[in-house]
This record gives C-alpha cells, sequence and structure tokens, in this order.
C-alpha cells in the first residue's frame, strides 16, 4: 500500500508501465533536486537517516552516497545469513565498491552526475531491464566519478524469509537478464560482477563465509536455472 500511504501524505506518486530501469529514469527526470535518492519497495529508512544523509551533503559534497544496510529482520535462519553476508560486504568496502566486482550500490546521486549517466544509456533497454538496472546506472556514474561515500547504519533491508524463497527470487533476475543480454548491452559488466562475486569469496575469514554459502549457492542456483529457462523459451 505504498502508493496510498504516500498519497494520503500528499507526495505525488508517479506510474510507469515498463521495467524498474525505465522507472528509475522517469523518477529522476520527473525530479526537481540537487540529489536524487534510488529506493526499492523492500527497503525501510531508520529514524533519523535523511537528517544524517542531508548532514553528510551539507559537510562533503558528495557525488554518491552508499546507504549502509542491515536485515530488517532476523527471525528466520535465511535472514541471519542475509544480515551476516550484508556485513561482510561492508567490511570489505574497498572492494565492493567496484561497480564491475562489488556488490554495494550509492542509493544518493547528484542529479546532473545521473543526468550524463542516463544519457549514456540506450534508451531501448528502459522498458525491458530489471535485473542489474541500479548497476548499470552506477557503473555509468562512475565513467564519470569516483566520489563515493558511506553512511554507516542508514537503510534496512527486507529479505526473502528462506531459502526458496530466494531461489525464486532470483531465478526472475536470470530470466530478465537474459531479455536484454542478447541485445549485448552490458554483457561484459554482468559476467564481470558474477566472477568478481566468487573471487570476493577468497577475501573473507573462511568460518564466517561457511555459513553464508547455503544463500549464496542458493542466488547462483536461482539467478543461472532463470537465465537458462528464459534462454531454453526464447530459441
Amino acid at each position: 500500500a505504498t502508493a496510498e500511504i504516500a498519497k494520503t501524505l500528499g507526495v505525488e506518486v508517479k506510474f510507469y508501465g515498463g521495467k524498474l530501469l525505465g522507472a528509475r529514469y522517469k523518477g529522476f527526470a520527473d525530479s526537481l533536486a540537487d540529489y536524487v535518492l534510488l529506493m526499492d519497495s523492500d527497503q525501510v529508512l531508520p529514524e533519523g537517516s535523511l537528517a544524517r544523509l542531508t548532514a553528510l551533503i551539507e559537510d562533503t559534497d558528495p557525488d554518491m552516497v552508499i546507504l549502509e544496510e542491515t536485515s530488517y529482520r532476523t527471525d528466520t535462519l535465511t535472514e541471519r545469513m542475509y544480515a551476516l553476508d550484508r556485513a561482510l560486504v561492508h567490511d570489505h568496502f574497498e572492494y565492493n565498491v567496484s561497480p564491475e566486482h562489488g556488490v554495494l550500490l550509492p542509493r544518493l546521486f547528484r542529479r546532473s552526475l545521473l543526468a550524463e549517466a542516463f544519457a549514456n544509456i540506450d534508451e531501448a533497454l528502459y522498458p525491458v531491464v530489471t535485473a542489474h538496472d541500479h548497476a548499470i546506472i552506477y557503473y555509468e556514474c562512475r565513467q564519470l566519478s569516483d566520489d563515493v561515500r558511506m553512511l554507516e547504519a542508514a537503510m534496512f533491508h527486507q529479505e526473502p524469509p528462506t531459502l526458496t524463497a530466494t531461489f525464486h527470487h532470483f531465478v526472475s533476475y536470470g530470466s530478465n537478464v537474459w531479455s536484454f543480454e542478447h541485445l549485448h548491452a552490458y554483457e561484459a559488466l554482468i559476467r564481470a560482477k558474477m566472477a568478481g562475486r566468487n573471487r570476493g569469496l577468497l577475501r573473507t575469514p573462511q568460518v564466517r563465509r561457511v555459513a553464508t554459502l547455503p544463500l549464496l549457492l542458493s542466488k547462483f542456483a536461482g539467478y543461472h536455472y532463470g537465465y537458462r529457462k528464459a534462454s531454453r523459451a526464447n530459441r
């Protein structure tokens, strides 16, 4: 009920009929502020996050800001694995901030930087790209600027509660990647990110990383199953 709640608070709500990349572009294009915050429906801002983010903007004048995430709930074993995985990712910030090999994505962007980045993205991708949409935006922004900051403890993420739910979640990602990868758009970026995540396993203490392996394997299996399923269906 996000849209209805927003309307009761006087927020202007706009809808987009395509996929996520196009929705992000529409939100950016209709915005007026100097900074744009890209949030997803499974994310929650803790009280005080926007005030701290505003202070960071005033103090550092950043181009991009990563909002450090932690799991919204840790009731199930899978949710606890997600929480540990996110902590490990942030422990290796310098590695994971890479647009090609890392997994961290800025949520706040300077509007002028986003304008240049979107101008370099083929508009044909806007209505079809869901998986890696944010990574594509970040990749283009990093071609223009290396100014990436992080705000600690700034965002909650609502996780799939089970490994089965995680698997099906990533099946949809893999299926969507096929829909635009066959256009040869950002194929190298996507392959680098998958390979980079695997190499990143070697950068963390073994005991802590082993605890998250079931989660990573569920993501990997779902992603590749979805990709291959879409590939066979469209031959």
